[in-house]
């Protein structure tokens, strides 16, 4: 990304809408974004993907080519049900031995603890996923939808901000808990 030191960005596409009737036809459809990835895996220390909610080929290759998985959330109601088709379908492909990706943490995003609801949202979370939660939770920020059209990452753009610094404290919580996995 221009600007930034050590980073590089593959941005997605409208063509993106169209993959999986591209790979309708092709062995293991799922298994295609790792291929592509392997490569690139002895250039980089860490590889972020950002995938599509939802069931598509995109989004469920992700497990396969992944080996932490981060599962952002924004703290309403209605993603407290994809919430839990979502972690249905984790067990699932685990049981399976399909994925060998590790569930990292949930995410809780967009909160804004003005709001009745967050709360009760967030607790709910918290409670059923006791140790599955982050710590950290990415508040409510107009800021963050301000970076983008700058074509900068928020923390670069608007340091300051509120979800900024809680992305800088989702690292380091990010960093204690892979390195925990990995000792």
């Amino acid at each position: 990304m221009a600007g930034v030191d050590n980073l590089d960005l593959i941005t997605g596409s409208p063509q993106l809408a169209h993959m999986d009737t591209a790979l309708r036809n092709v062995r293991q459809p799922e298994q295609r974004l790792a291929d592509a990835l392997k490569p690139l895996a002895g250039d980089y220390a860490a590889i972020l993907i950002d995938a599509p909610a939802g069931y598509s080929t995109v989004s469920l290759s992700v497990p396969l080519a992944a080996q932490e998985l981060i599962v952002p959330l924004r703290a309403e109601y209605l993603g407290l049900e994809s919430l839990a088709r979502f972690l249905s379908w984790y067990r699932d492909r685990v049981a399976a031995r399909l994925t060998v990706a590790r569930m990292t943490g949930i995410l809780l995003t967009m909160v804004d603890y003005r709001r009745q609801a967050t709360r009760e949202i967030v607790d709910i979370i918290r409670l059923h996923n006791p140790r599955g939660v982050f710590r950290t939770e990415i508040p409510q920020d107009p800021r963050a939808g301000e970076a983008p059209s700058h074509g900068r990452p928020l923390v670069a753009y608007a340091p300051q901000a509120r979800a900024s610094k809680a992305y800088a404290q989702l690292t380091a919580e990010l960093l204690r808990r892979t390195q925990q996995h990995d000792a």
